[in-house]
């Protein structure tokens, strides 16, 4: 690993928290979160705040509806800047928490990716994001 290198994480599948986020979330340049097919909870979420310069989370096609106490725990985040969230469901009440608990991270939503796409920033394909607050 290059030195001075932001790095990323991917927890593919996670359905309880365990050793190895609580690693990952130590890792001094951990800049990147994604959950990927992961069980949503504050106990997924929370270690993440012993990161010292997460940026950006992306939460794509959770098992789970997205708790309020896991919104809760985004919000405890406290360099959080910017959560992508893809083929997630949200509804209004979801969406009014996200806005009150995260008032100064942009949150983006994304349509489920397509099997075989590769991932690319939102900058790269406007026409997919459905919502940006």
């Amino acid at each position: 690993m290059e030195r001075g290198k932001a790095v990323g994480v991917v927890f593919d599948g996670l359905q309880t928290p365990g050793e190895g986020l609580v690693r990952a979330a130590k890792l001094p340049r951990l800049a990147r979160a994604t959950f990927r097919h992961a069980s949503l909870s504050a106990a997924a979420i929370r270690p993440l705040g012993e990161a010292e310069k997460l940026a950006e989370i992306t939460i794509e096609e959770p098992v789970n509806a997205i708790p309020e106490e896991a919104i809760a725990a985004l919000g405890e985040l406290g360099t959080l800047r910017k959560l992508t969230l893809r083929g997630v469901a949200i509804g209004e009440d979801e969406e009014a928490a996200l806005k009150n608990r995260l008032p100064r991270v942009i949150v983006v939503l994304e349509p489920p990716s397509a099997a075989g796409d590769e991932p690319r920033s939102t900058a790269q394909m406007p026409d997919k994001v459905q919502s940006v607050w």
